[in-house]
């Protein structure tokens, strides 16, 4: 299971429902949406999750439940990500994964050769790479991301995670609640 942890979050205060139920957000911070997110786990018998967002924010998840968080990174510009920092949490024992990664919202294909030092890091520190795909939060593909597209993000995917790519072996592709993983 795939989890977002945000140290601030404007759908907290403007009360935001969940479009399926049509039940307004309970949450209104960090704190609160950790617990209430913990809550429904436990309700719903899922034991372990990923979670990335906010990394500090992660980091207090991981805190709260230690055995039950894997902590990964989030980026969405390979160009922006501090490749020493992932370096230095990995080795610190913080970090147990990368992802998620949203190099779409830039017009990144998975395959872009500005992925390489990514994935050569994710074989270096033999930790999963989780690679997000549409449909990302609402509004996503006309929000003025750059080039935000569904379907060559999906066949990059499936190209890159199945014909050997470089990295620990595992490739996590989510999209919607899916998720394909090598």
């Amino acid at each position: 299971m795939h989890m977002h942890a945000e140290e601030t979050d404007s759908r907290w205060e403007a009360r935001v429902g969940n479009p399926v139920t049509g039940q307004k957000m309970t949450a209104t911070d960090e704190a609160a949406h950790r617990e209430a997110t913990f809550q429904a786990m436990k309700r719903t018998r899922i034991v372990k999750e990923m979670v990335s967002g906010d990394y500090a924010a992660v980091l207090r998840w991981k805190q709260a439940v230690p055995g039950q968080v894997i902590v990964g990174y989030s980026f969405d510009d390979p160009a922006k990500l501090d490749l020493a920092l992932l370096r230095k949490e990995h080795a610190a024992g913080r970090l147990d994964a990368i992802g998620e990664v949203g190099v779409q919202y830039e017009g990144i294909a998975p395959n872009d050769p500005r992925m390489e030092p990514v994935y050569a890091l994710a074989e270096e520190l033999d930790i999963p790479l989780a690679l997000h795909l549409h449909p990302g939060p609402p509004g996503a593909a006309s929000s003025g991301s750059r080039s935000y597209g569904r379907r060559w993000a999906i066949r990059c995917c499936w190209r890159t995670s199945w014909s050997g790519i470089r990295g620990s072996g595992s490739t996590s592709c989510m999209r919607g609640g899916r998720s394909w993983r090598k």
